[in-house]
């Protein structure tokens, strides 16, 4: 049942007292379900790790490897595009980053097709700066569109319909 929307679960349990009477029980399981939920997605998670793990080991880091953790990755978390990026350059200014690998879910378009995904240049004296600084020191970033405080992550994401991102 979807209440303000949040999915809520319940529980329903029948009770017949007579042949005209049933008492009927019903228990939120709210909490309980989304436990679960969150218990098979950490499952999915980790054995899609072992897996890109035995990858890695019988054939090395490679494009069909990494585009297979990516792809479990952005499935697991439920989200459209999941992106491998790399620090190219610093200094007192800057941060030049690259994305060097991209899953995209069926259906949706490459970041590449609206973004120089080459050269992702990030003013440190930027806002967005200190949420990359926080990427780079926790190894994930996560943004949501209602929550945009510089233009250039509004522009980032009003250019690839988003509205929410993980990096990882």
């Amino acid at each position: 049942l979807e209440i303000n929307g949040e999915t809520t679960y319940y529980e329903a349990r029948m009770v017949p007292l007579s042949d005209k009477t049933v008492l009927t029980i019903i228990r939120n399981i709210s909490v309980n379900k989304k436990t679960e939920i969150e218990l098979l997605n950490r499952e999915k998670i980790l054995s899609s790790m072992t897996i890109f793990a035995e990858k890695i080991f019988n054939s090395g880091i490679n494009v069909g490897n990494i585009n297979f953790i990516l792809s479990e990755l952005g499935k697991a978390f439920d989200v459209s595009r999941t992106y491998l990026i790399k620090k190219t350059e610093e200094n007192d200014e800057l941060v030049l980053l690259k994305q060097e690998y991209e899953w995209c879910a069926e259906g949706v378009f490459s970041a590449g097709d609206v973004l120089d995904v080459e050269k992702f240049m990030i003013q440190k004296d930027s806002l967005f700066y200190e949420k990359v600084k926080q990427f780079m020191a926790d190894g994930y970033l996560i943004g949501n569109a209602n929550e945009m405080d510089n233009d250039y992550e509004r522009y980032f994401m009003q250019v690839q319909d988003l509205r929410s991102y993980i990096y990882i």
